[in-house]
Order: structure tokens, then sequence, then C-alpha cells
């Protein structure tokens, strides 16, 4: 008794110096993400993996319903948002993603777990006689799954029936190449190209977990290996490219102030090292986060 008691006061002192303590963690909680839901189709046991993670958020469950919790803080890291379901019978199921602002509990429909699928294709590049031509030892990741091209280009990977997942190809001396494949019931065969060099316009765009928490906001910018300066403005650009002090270097982190993304829209360009410009001025709207 008299060991509870003093656990006990040890509690409530901690909290007395620590003020606001218990709010601070509620509002945490209710950041995250909790799906609710359940499994089935395999009779196996069944480890649950949130997105590139390596250890599971639930580990050797049963068919059956489940309810896990995804921290703010993996969500917020993660390019890759959604739960991946895999049996130790190589059956798998995927959910699908949860959104960037989605917060709170979240139902979700059964699942059914069912063999992956085998899928296969050729990695090509454009060779300088204009023919398309194998690339050997391309890594192709789709979902979870990752393999490398063979000598003459071909590939097979295995991925979960009826779901759309991110697809990322790259290997060193080109761009890399991201997209989305929106697999069914069936094995296919899917070509995919990678790219020494793209149209160098590039893209901008603000993240939507931060762009309202602070009175500078960070970009996303995209742009080819080229690029090596940004300039953003209210209005089109007048001064000429070698003689405009406003260039952002990419190299450094770049934000705006929550007064310049007030605005209805924003104009950008591309430059390279010379500040010799690489496309055309370009047009978002901050208000939208969308990119023209």
């Amino acid at each position: 008794m008299k060991s509870f008691g003093l656990k006990l006061i040890a509690l409530v002192a901690l909290s007395a110096c620590v003020p606001g303590a218990k709010n601070d963690a509620q509002n945490q909680q209710s950041t995250n993400v909790t799906l609710v839901g359940a499994f089935s189709g395999t009779t196996g046991s069944t480890n649950v993996y949130f997105g590139k993670e390596t250890t599971p958020l639930l580990a050797n469950s049963t068919p059956g319903s489940f309810r896990i919790e995804i921290p703010r803080e993996l969500l917020d890291r993660s390019d890759d948002r959604r739960l991946y379901f895999y049996s130790s019978n190589g059956e798998a199921a995927v959910t699908e993603e949860i959104l960037p602002f989605e917060f709170g509990e979240k139902n979700i429909d059964t699942l059914v777990l069912e063999s992956e699928l085998s899928m296969t294709g050729t990695v090509l590049t454009l060779g300088l006689d204009g023919i398309n031509k194998p690339v050997a030892d391309a890594e192709i990741e789709v979902g979870r799954n990752k393999v490398k091209t063979l000598a003459d280009g071909s590939y097979t990977i295995t991925m979960p029936k009826n779901v759309e997942l991110p697809v990322r190809l790259q290997k060193t001396g080109f761009v890399q190449t991201r997209a989305l494949w929106m697999s069914s019931d069936l094995e296919e065969n899917r070509d995919f190209h990678l790219y020494t060099k793209l149209e160098p316009t590039g893209t901008i765009s603000i993240p939507t977990t931060t762009r309202f928490a602070a009175t500078t906001v960070p970009l996303y910018l995209e742009s080819t290996p080229s690029a090596a300066f940004v300039r953003i403005g209210s209005t089109s650009f007048t001064t000429a490219a070698d003689a405009d002090a406003t260039w952002l270097d990419l190299s450094k982190d770049i934000s705006l102030s929550s007064e310049t993304l007030s605005q209805v829209k924003l104009y950008y360009q591309f430059a390279d090292k010379d500040k010799k410009v690489l496309g055309p001025i370009q047009v978002f709207s901050p208000n939208n986060n969308a990119v023209n």
C-alpha cells in the first residue's frame, strides 16, 4: 500500500512540474489516424506494415477485426501512407492511402488477403539513335516490393491484387521516375522508361501539413538536375534573368512568408547555375495548393 501511495505522489509531482503536459499529449494523440476494420482470406499468421517501415505495426495476427493507430510523426515523414497486410502463406492486401489532412478514427472495408500477382516488363531508355534500349540493373519498386532489372532490362515483381500502388524507378545517371500502378486480378506486362533529362520546367507545391502552422512555410520544389536557382514573385518578371537579384539557391532550404502566400497567384521560373532560364514563367495558386 505504501508503494502505491509513493508512486501516486510521484506522478502528481511530475504533472505539477510540467504544466500542460497532459494537454500536449492529448493534442498529439488527436492528430494520429486510427484505422478500424477487419481482414480475412488466409489461414496463416499476418504482419501489418505501414508504408516502407520495416517493423510491423501488428505482428503474427490472425484473421478478424483490427484497430491500428498510426502516429502523426510517422504519417508526416512517409511518402507511402498505406497499410500492407502480408500473410505467412504468401497472400497480401493493401488499404487505400491515408490522405495528409486526415486524422482521428477511420473505418475501412474488410480486406481479403489473396495471392499476389506476378508482373513483368522491361525498363527502357531512348538512345542517341532514337531507338529504345534496355536498362540493366535498374531498381524498380512497387509498393513495398523491390527488384532489379536483368541484363536485357526485364523484370518480374509481385504485387497485391486490385490496388493502386506507387512505383519508383531509378538508376545512377538517370532521372528518377515515379508513377502509380493500378493492378487488377490478372497478371500483366508493363514497360517503363528512364530518362537522362526531362523538360526543365519543374514544379512547386506547399505541404498541406505545415502551410498554416507558421509565418514562413517551406516549399516543395521538383526540378531537373540542371536547375540551380528559382525566382518567385507576386507579379510576372520584367527584370532580365542575369540582372535579377531575387534568385533563390535551390541547394538551400526555401520558404515563403504567410503574407506572400496570401496572394491569389504566384509566378516562378527555374534557372541553371549561370542564371540562364530553363523554361517559361509558370504560375501556382497558394490558396488552392495547386500547380499550373
